[in-house]
């Protein structure tokens, strides 16, 4: 058995070193195509050193950046190959590829960066804040309630960006010590007025039910996910009822940490595909697509885990349940979403359709319109992203000015 675990280790190591060496000539054949980047030209900078595993968080800031760019100049900073290659397949924006922290050092030494934005709290943030001039801003990747969103760990960023005033008073009760009046500022939600092409669906007058569960997290604190507890009851409730339509989008990283949930997620896929087979009509779609906010137009109602997902959704006005997490040390906001909107219990979850159809009686359209402004402000159509423009280029151009300041003193310790 000895022998036999020795060759399979081998086996394995040949196999990741052929895939390096696969990589690094892909890599270098791409770099070599790219735009050399101009020296003292970029003045923002975003920050991810994630793989592609978690590319997910980076993509969704993809149209907000890519509009800030036509007021400075963008660049995103990656810290691994397969994160550039697939990064430069997604978008425009120029890529900085920074392994090791001199890297990092000698691009922020020769661009003119007012501001180094972050989008989730990789541990190797801290390789980029410890430099100093651009103001360090934690933007995270979605509005929720999760235990994620309240660490100590935005005491090290200058500002932290918000969608709105829930997310304020959220750091203000969970975040000891943290100056929110001074560090927190809420912009929106900029991704409500980003644009995706749909999936062609048939027009039919099916109602379309959006089922997005979250992944199981990396501690008991996380496990929102439904994939265990609530999904197939909720899936088998929708693609047996030929008046319904399901959309089913997974979270990217659901069974990474868990096979447990892998294993559910195959099992759920495999009866929306023989629900398909049985009903060529009935076009049931395991969304796997890149993008995420085309699905919030098209389907008619949302059932959500405590995610992002949940918040998002908040902002159509359209009926929306949020599963309520089975776990025993689950972290669950006192003053959060979920005690404000509809739950579906596991118990329930074999009547959802029902829940759906009785939602309108329970006069939760003023309630949501209430909520939508308490968690993201105004969501007229562009004021989203004008908010996020606005705040993103004042805080550029007031860095840029002080590290101007800044050298003007030097300079005149200097001279005297």
């Amino acid at each position: 058995m000895s022998l036999v675990r020795d060759l399979r280790s081998t086996w394995k190591t040949v196999q990741r070193v052929r895939r390096s060496r696969r990589l690094n000539r892909t890599f270098e054949d791409v770099m070599q195509e790219q735009e050399i980047l101009q020296e003292n030209h970029f003045e923002a900078a975003v920050y991810f050193a994630d793989t592609p595993r978690n590319i997910y968080q980076l993509r969704q800031w993809y149209q907000p950046f890519e509009q800030l760019a036509e007021k400075h100049p963008v660049v995103l900073v990656l810290r691994s190959k397969s994160t550039v290659l697939r990064a430069i397949e997604e978008t425009h924006l120029p890529v900085a590829y920074c392994p090791a922290v001199s890297d990092l050092e000698e691009l922020v030494l020769t661009q003119r960066f007012g501001a180094v934005f972050y989008p989730n709290q990789n541990a190797k943030n801290f390789q980029m804040l410890r430099n100093h001039g651009p103001a360090h801003i934690w933007i995270n990747h979605g509005e929720s309630d999760k235990a994620s969103m309240t660490t100590n760990q935005v005491k090290a960023y200058d500002q932290v960006f918000v969608a709105g005033q829930a997310a304020v008073d959220r750091l203000e009760r969970n975040v000891l010590g943290f100056d929110v009046a001074n560090h927190a500022l809420a912009i929106g939600r900029p991704q409500i007025d980003c644009v995706y092409e749909p999936e062609p669906l048939p027009e039919d007058g099916r109602t379309t039910l959006f089922y997005s569960p979250t992944w199981e997290g990396d501690r008991p604190s996380m496990s929102y996910s439904s994939i265990t507890s609530h999904a197939q009851t909720i899936i088998d409730a929708i693609i047996s009822n030929p008046e319904y339509r399901l959309i089913f989008r997974p979270h990217p990283s659901t069974g990474n940490i868990c096979p447990e949930h892998k294993q559910a997620l195959d099992e759920l896929i495999r009866r929306i595909d023989s629900a398909n087979h049985a009903d060529p009509q009935a076009h049931h779609l395991v969304d796997q697509s890149r993008d995420f906010g085309w699905q919030l137009s098209v389907a008619d109602y949302c059932i959500a885990d405590v995610s992002a997902v949940a918040f998002d959704w908040l902002a159509t006005g359209k009926p929306i349940f949020i599963t309520e997490p089975v776990g025993e040390e689950v972290f669950l906001e006192d003053e959060g979403l979920i005690a404000r909107l509809p739950k579906l219990d596991v118990s329930e979850a074999h009547n959802v359709l029902a829940l759906f159809e009785q939602y309108g009686e329970q006069g939760l359209e003023s309630k949501l319109q209430s909520l939508t402004e308490y968690y993201f402000g105004d969501v007229q159509p562009g004021k989203s992203m004008e908010r996020w423009i606005a705040a993103a280029s004042q805080t550029i151009v007031e860095r840029q000015q002080l590290i101007e300041q800044s050298k003007s003193r030097s300079q005149h310790v200097e001279d005297v």
